[in-house]
C-alpha cells in the first residue's frame, strides 16, 4: 500500500508545481498585454482605402484583360490558322497563352523593380536567410502596396475567367484550388503585414509561368524544336524554383520565427505576449503554402510524363497540335 500512497503523493506534488508554472506564466503574461499594444495587422492596411482600391482595380483587370486577349491578341493569331471554327478555338487557345505569358513577364518585372527598391534582401542559402521575413511589420511604400493589391486584382479576374472563359482541362479543379489557395495567400499576406514573404513567393512562380505560356503558343505555331526547347527550359526552371526553393521557404514560415524569439526571447516580447494568434497565422500560411507544394508535385509528375512522351515520339502526328502542358486538352 505503500507504492500507491507515494505515487498519489507525487502526482499531487507533480500538478501543484504545474498550476504554480501555469499561474506564473499568465501573471507574466498580463503584465506583457499590459506593456506592449496588440498590432495584429499591417499598420499600413486599411480597410477602406485598400478595398476601393481593389474595387477600381478588378474591373480594370477584367476589362484589360478581354479587350488584350479577344479584340487584339486573338484576331492577330487568326492570320496564323486556317478558316473555320476548329482553327478559331485554335485561336482562342494561342492569344489566351499569349497573355498569360505576358501578364507573367510584366509581373515578374514590377515585383524584382519592387524588390530592387526595398532595403532587404533574401538570400536562400545562408544560414537564417530568409529573417528579412520576420521583422516586425515593416512600413509598406506606395509602390509596394499598389504591386500588391493588383497582384491580388489579377488572380481574382484570372479565377472568373477560369470558371467563365478559359479552356477547360484535365487539371481544372487543381487550378480552383491554386487558384484559391493564391488569392488567401495574397489577401492574409497583406492584411497581416506578410508581404515580403508574398512578394518572393510570386516572383518565384511568375518565373516557371512565362516559359510555360511562351513554350504553348510556339507549341501552337508548330515551331519544332523550340517548342521542346522552350519546354524543357520551363521544366528546369519549375523544378528550382517551385520544387527547391518554394520549399526552403515553407521551410523558414515553419521554423524561422520560432528560432528568432528563442534566440533572441525579449527582442520578441510581442510574440510571447500574442502567441495564439501568431500559432493561427503561421499554421494558416502553412497550410496554404503546403497546398501549393502539393500542387507543384502533381504538375511536375504531368511535365515529366510530356517530357517521357515528346522524346520517345519526337513530333508525332497525334500531339502536333495539341496542348503542351494538357494533350489536346485534356491531361
Amino acid at each position: 500500500m505503500v507504492a500507491p500512497k507515494l505515487l498519489n503523493g507525487s502526482r499531487r506534488a507533480f500538478f501543484r508545481r504545474a498550476d504554480l508554472l501555469l499561474y506564473r506564466l499568465r501573471y507574466e503574461r498580463a503584465k506583457l498585454l499590459d506593456e506592449i499594444p496588440w498590432q495584429p495587422y499591417n499598420p499600413d492596411f486599411q480597410l477602406r482605402r485598400d478595398a476601393l482600391l481593389v474595387a477600381l482595380l478588378l474591373p480594370c483587370a477584367l476589362v484589360g484583360r478581354y479587350v488584350v486577349e479577344s479584340l487584339i491578341l486573338k484576331p492577330l493569331f487568326v492570320t496564323f490558322t486556317d478558316r473555320g471554327k476548329k482553327s478559331a478555338r485554335m485561336a482562342s487557345k494561342m492569344a489566351e497563352n499569349c497573355f498569360y505569358a505576358l501578364f507573367y513577364v510584366c509581373s515578374l518585372l514590377s515585383g524584382w523593380l519592387v524588390y530592387r527598391s526595398e532595403n532587404w534582401r533574401v538570400s536562400f542559402f545562408h544560414g537564417s536567410c530568409i529573417s528579412a521575413f520576420w521583422e516586425l511589420y515593416p512600413r509598406v511604400s506606395s509602390r509596394f502596396r499598389l504591386f500588391y493589391l493588383s497582384e491580388l486584382c489579377y488572380y481574382i479576374s484570372s479565377a472568373i475567367f477560369l470558371v467563365t472563359h478559359d479552356t477547360k482541362r484535365k487539371d481544372f479543379r487543381q487550378m480552383i484550388v491554386h487558384h484559391v489557395a493564391t488569392i488567401s495567400l495574397i489577401l492574409l499576406s497583406y492584411i497581416w503585414g506578410w508581404m515580403r514573404l508574398g512578394l518572393i513567393i510570386l516572383m518565384l512562380h511568375d518565373a516557371a509561368d512565362i516559359l510555360l505560356y511562351t513554350a504553348k503558343v510556339v507549341h501552337y505555331l508548330g515551331l519544332w524544336p523550340w517548342n521542346m526547347i522552350l519546354f524543357a527550359c520551363f521544366a528546369v526552371v519549375f523544378y528550382v524554383t517551385r520544387l527547391f526553393l518554394f520549399p526552403r521557404v515553407i521551410l523558414s514560415v515553419s521554423t524561422e520565427p520560432w528560432i528568432e524569439v528563442t534566440r533572441e526571447p525579449l527582442a520578441n516580447r510581442i510574440w510571447v505576449a500574442y502567441w495564439g494568434f501568431y500559432i493561427v497565422q503561421l499554421l494558416g500560411f502553412a497550410f496554404f503554402l503546403n497546398t501549393l507544394l502539393y500542387l507543384h508535385c502533381f504538375w511536375f509528375t504531368l511535365i515529366l510524363k510530356m517530357l517521357k512522351r515528346e522524346l520517345l515520339h519526337p513530333r508525332s502526328a497525334k500531339y502536333s497540335k495539341g496542348d503542351i502542358r494538357s494533350d489536346d486538352e485534356d491531361e
